[in-house]
């Protein structure tokens, strides 16, 4: 895999301790190895319950389902990408797809993904 593919995190799942110190180390280790888009991704209610985005980079992917969306104005703050349904259905092709907002370019632009970079904060 390219040194600048997009990376996120998946963080769903409460696994016990610390959650963010957890995604942190992750984070770090793969920004660490070269890869320099690294993001994570989870919904605010499980963020809200089990992680410090202080100790998180910023505008991260999160997700919410609202059930009509303004997708100029997404429903949390400190985001760079929403997912906003997992219910799209596409032409001549069976089931349902998730679709998401890219505001800042990370997933949709290497160039801008290039310019977000950043160091991962400290714990």
């Amino acid at each position: 895999m390219s040194k600048e593919s997009r990376i996120a995190l998946d963080v769903e799942v409460p696994l016990g301790g610390d959650m963010s110190y957890n995604a942190h180390v992750f984070l770090s280790n793969v920004y660490a190895a070269g890869y320099q888009n690294v993001t994570w991704y989870s919904y605010q209610p499980f963020i809200d319950a089990h992680l410090d985005e202080s100790k998180l980079p910023v505008n991260p992917w999160k997700v919410a389902y609202p059930t009509k969306a303004d997708l100029n104005k997404p429903p949390f703050k400190n985001v760079g990408a929403w997912q906003y349904t997992d219910g799209i259905k596409l032409v001549g092709i069976s089931g349902t797809f998730d679709c998401s907002v890219d505001y800042n370019g990370a997933f949709t632009s290497r160039a801008q993904a290039k310019k977000a970079v950043q160091e991962l904060p400290s714990r």
